[in-house]
């Protein structure tokens, strides 16, 4: 998908419109620093094993919970389904 510099430039952008609060700054600040949780006893932590990658309203989150349901998955419980980490950080 190609991307056109200032093509929406014209439309409001909530985000872009309103100032920055130290609340928010501060808990933008605290969940990037969170550390997580322990694994189980006899696991080994390392890069994954594999990435699922897919649009939104795809089915990732069916598929998500799918694997989790998997008796040899081990799932954090602070883990969401979804990292948005394209349209966060990209």
């Amino acid at each position: 998908m190609m991307r056109i510099k200032g093509a929406f430039a014209h439309l409001p952008n909530r985000k872009r419109d309103r100032p920055a609060t130290a609340r928010s700054d501060a808990a933008r600040s605290a969940t990037r620093r969170a550390e997580p949780a322990p694994p189980p006893p006899g696991f080994v932590i390392g890069p994954p094993d594999f990435v699922g990658v897919g649009a939104q309203k795809a089915g990732t989150t069916w598929w998500f919970r799918l694997i989790e349901a998997h008796p040899g998955v081990y799932q954090s419980p602070d883990q969401r389904p979804e990292l948005h980490f394209f349209d966060r950080f990209h």
